[in-house]
């Protein structure tokens, strides 16, 4: 195997297929090399999936090998990026040129690489822009992470009408999107594992497509550009993903209307004055007020914002302040729409995006109602 090529290019191929690593001492897989009619490097992670850049190369000679992904991308690394490196490889290792630069690695056996991962078998395949296929990623902020709920541990993917819904859930937090789409999976079997949809996010946000091809099997599903190709397991939830429809909430009398990164400020001077461990913030709210009081539940004396707002019905709920903010920096709009009735969760929606905490357990006692 012989090809040429811009360091700045084999850099590049080699961080997207390095977006499957582990970390740890697995951090690493190997970089497979297939020249053919194209230029492929591949990394294949058993346990998940495949992931393959095609890459712009001159080539000498066809043929496949295989080294260590993070020994080659240190290389390819520390050349000038419009820089041509040459790779060759022998009967004595890979030989890699660039300049002065003379590098030598140890291949990997072939046969030693895990298989890759490749799509058959097909069931449905859809083509979006890349923008909505990064929106039904969105929702991995509240993916689960315990091993004994490992199907929480995902984003599920399935098609409403003629809208596609990401959903994701810990038990405690929900976050749905949606987009327009043709229909790809009318089942609840469609269940993408945290892991791909984290390393889908960088690779998509590294490439920048324009739009991206997604086809599925029944374990697997494939995410397709001009620059790669990711196939991934999916994740067999048995009977398939639980029916989190039901913990959705009608929309609620009780809502209010306000300014996203006002509250957040809010929010960030509570946790500074916070002494508890698990501080609670405490959002109340009346009938045309025009204002959403924000204290602690646990210090009501030590702070309070007001936040403008405008609100309709009444309503006081507390819930934990890093939840709250960190499903706020979920969103991107100016403004956040917020509303719970009885002992519904919290809701927050901005347009298609719907997000909900489960309320904490708190007694409105006189003084904080004061406060």
């Amino acid at each position: 195997m012989q090809i040429k090529l811009q360091a700045c290019v084999l850099a590049g191929a080699l961080a997207l297929t390095g977006a499957i690593a582990r970390g740890g001492k697995n951090a690493s897989p190997a970089a497979h090399i297939v020249v053919g009619d194209s230029v492929e490097i591949r990394s294949t992670d058993k346990s998940l999936g495949t992931i393959t850049a095609t890459i712009d190369a001159v080539v000498d000679e066809p043929g496949e090998t295989a080294v260590s992904a993070d020994r080659l991308a240190s290389l390819a690394a520390s050349f000038a990026a419009g820089a041509q490196v040459a790779l060759n490889t022998t009967s004595g290792g890979m030989r890699i040129f660039c300049g002065n630069s003379r590098c030598r690695l140890n291949v990997i056996p072939i046969a030693d690489l895990p298989p890759p991962i490749a799509i058959d078998g097909m069931v449905s395949v859809i083509e979006i822009s890349a923008a909505d296929c990064l929106r039904l990623m969105e929702p991995i902020a509240a993916a689960g992470h315990e091993d004994t709920r490992y199907y929480l541990n995902a984003i599920f993917l399935h098609s409403i009408a003629a809208r596609l819904v990401g959903v994701a859930t810990d038990g405690l937090r929900l976050i749905r999107t949606d987009i327009a789409a043709g229909e790809f999976s009318i089942d609840r079997t469609c269940i993408v594992p945290a892991r791909t949809s984290i390393a889908l996010r960088k690779i998509l946000m590294q490439t920048k497509p324009s739009r991206v091809v997604i086809r599925r099997s029944k374990s697997l599903i494939e995410f397709s550009t001009r620059e790669f190709r990711f196939v991934s397991r999916l994740i067999d939830g048995g009977t398939g993903y639980p029916g989190y429809e039901a913990v959705v909430p009608q929309p609620a009398p009780n809502w209010l209307i306000c300014n996203r990164r006002e509250l957040l400020s809010a929010l960030a001077r509570l946790t500074a004055v916070s002494t508890a461990d698990r501080a609670q913030a405490a959002l109340s709210w009346g009938d045309n007020a025009g204002r959403l009081n924000v204290f602690l539940a646990r210090q009501p004396a030590d702070g309070l914002d007001l936040v403008n707002a405008e609100t309709h019905g009444a309503a006081k709920v507390a819930v934990p302040i890093g939840q709250i903010m960190a499903m706020l920096d979920e969103f991107a709009g100016a403004n956040i729409h917020i509303e719970t009735a009885g002992e519904q969760p919290v809701v927050f929606r901005d347009g298609d995006k719907l997000a909900l905490i489960v309320r904490a357990k708190w007694n409105f006692n006189s003084e904080e109602a004061a406060a």
